[in-house]
């Protein structure tokens, strides 16, 4: 896959978080969802490149030939330091929503929303996985944070 179709691709599933987070904005079970969306994303690819593998290592020969398997994870992020770093900065950046939801207020998740980019894109080789969790978060960014009480059209006051 070139960087043209990744980008093409996370710009209509981008234009589908939009609408998605207006829809949020006018009702409540969407926002309750659109917080959650995120943090599954990113929990999905965790454990993807932590369990399957991309090629095997062998050592020895004959009777103590040896063969493991090594995962995505360890192949990739494993080479440096500084990309586990990467990584954890882009798990962190994709729980903003929840911390929106936590606080009450849309900012985690409108600076997540803004980050992310800067962080994924000059170093998409690491973090390209990632491109498809930012409109989940920009989803929960435009549709805000849930409130914790049904909408006043739900409720029905009795008068005392």
């Amino acid at each position: 896959m070139t960087v043209t179709e990744l980008l093409n691709r996370v710009a209509m599933i981008a234009i589908a978080a939009v609408v998605v987070g207006l829809v949020g904005r006018r009702w409540r079970p969407v926002r309750v969802v659109l917080v959650a969306l995120a943090p599954l994303g990113s929990a999905a690819i965790l454990f993807y490149f932590f369990f399957e593998g991309s090629a095997s290592q062998c050592s020895g020969y004959g009777a103590t030939l040896r063969c493991w398997e090594v995962s995505y994870a360890s192949a990739i992020w494993g080479r440096s330091g500084w990309s586990v770093g990467l990584v954890g900065s882009a798990v962190i950046l994709t729980l903003a929503p929840i911390a929106s939801a936590w606080l009450r207020r849309s900012w985690p998740s409108v600076a997540a929303t803004c980050a992310l980019p800067f962080l994924i894109g000059p170093l998409i080789v690491v973090l390209f996985p990632w491109a498809y969790v930012w409109p989940a978060v920009l989803g929960a960014a435009i549709a805000g944070p849930p409130s914790r009480e049904a909408s006043a059209k739900e409720r029905v006051d009795v008068p005392a």
